[in-house]
């Protein structure tokens, strides 16, 4: 039944579904706690669709622990950090990021990263100009939409 639902999770992500992939983790997730894929999959879903942040944390604590050298955990710890309005802690994993030699999919999260992160720091021209550069078609349409509405919001008066 775990193959199940990790190949239809493999097939949501794919297909930048984000509900689905949420739900076909989180269940291949509950059938293999102790799966490493299984984890690092469920906790991007929580991610990527925004959702339990604290549990997304918890998680990638730690995977980070375990596998720190995994450019998918750090990237997903960062993400969790941001999530959970941890700015400077974010700040300075993204940079130990930036660093790394990373592949494309990896590369167009950590821009979509810095880009959510220059603007919570109140840095938006900064974070329009990385917008340009974003490389969507990694990116889940959800994330996009998040990027683009955190973008045209005006700070309070």
């Amino acid at each position: 039944i775990y193959a199940f639902w990790r190949l239809l999770s493999q097939t949501a992500h794919g297909l930048k579904e984000a509900s689905l992939l949420l739900s076909a983790s989180e269940k291949a997730f509950r059938l293999a706690p102790a799966n490493v894929e299984a984890m690092i999959n469920y906790t991007a879903s929580l991610l990527v669709t925004r959702q339990r942040p604290d549990e997304a944390m918890r998680y990638t604590f730690e995977l980070l622990q375990r596998f720190p050298d995994r450019p998918v955990v750090r990237l997903n710890h960062a993400a969790a950090l941001l999530q959970n309005q941890r700015f400077a802690e974010a700040a300075r994993e993204l940079e130990r990021l930036a660093k790394l030699p990373l592949g494309a999919e990896e590369r167009a999260n950590l821009d979509y990263l810095r880009c959510e992160l220059l603007v919570r720091l109140g840095r938006k021209e900064e974070a329009r100009v990385l917008h340009q550069q974003l490389n969507p078609t990694y990116l889940f349409p959800e994330e996009i939409g998040f990027l683009n509405k955190l973008l045209q919001e005006q700070p309070p008066a």
